[in-house]
């Protein structure tokens, strides 16, 4: 049965790192990897001694590894021995780096990087043009931004505001009485 109406293709580091994801998706095989990376090599049957598991269940955990390619094995009748791939250990842990530092940039913008826009007043053609050079410049920059335009009198009060328009960052006024263009947003935005 088909899923989706047309065909997906994945490029070759989603393939390996998917496949490196599901060799590791058992604690198990975490366990087996750790245990072979310290040391120089290893016969299964010590794997028993260290994880007191099956000999056969023990051999199914070590397939799936094998077939990612984190491990290697020689035939050394009548015992198996299985060796880190070493290459390709360090290129499953370089490319789970590189997608948890994708995550994890991906985060900071939406979490660290919100910020909470305040364009304070009246409705005069100079806060009207302020609130729109703001949306621009988080438009431009591609964040995520809480845009309020405040025109009520009391609220604006509760500011101390003299002179508008007031364009506040995180609570904090950044402009005073006059328009604040799209360059200069964005360099306040930046900081």
């Amino acid at each position: 049965m088909q899923r989706t109406a047309t065909e997906i293709n994945y490029s070759a580091k989603e393939e390996s790192l998917a496949r490196y994801a599901k060799a590791l998706s058992h604690p198990i095989r975490i366990r087996m990897l750790n245990f072979l990376e310290s040391q120089a090599c290893c016969f299964t049957g010590e794997l028993t001694e260290e994880i007191p598991m099956a000999q056969s269940t023990i051999s199914q955990h070590l397939k799936e590894l094998k077939d990612a390619g984190l491990i290697q094995g020689d035939v050394m009748p009548p015992r198996v021995k299985y060796c880190i791939n070493q290459k390709a250990w360090a290129e499953a842990k370089k490319a789970f780096c590189r997608f948890f530092s994708i995550i994890i940039q991906i985060i900071k913008v939406k979490i660290i990087k919100m910020k909470k826009i305040k364009v304070l007043g009246p409705g005069c053609p100079k806060c009207k043009t302020t609130y729109n050079n703001v949306l621009e410049a988080v438009k431009q920059m591609g964040i995520e931004a809480d845009v309020t335009k405040i025109e009520d009198i009391e609220e604006m009060m509760k500011y101390n505001v003299l002179t508008t328009p007031v364009l506040m960052i995180d609570e904090v006024a950044k402009v005073k009485g006059r328009v604040a263009d799209v360059k200069e947003i964005k360099e306040l935005l930046s900081q």
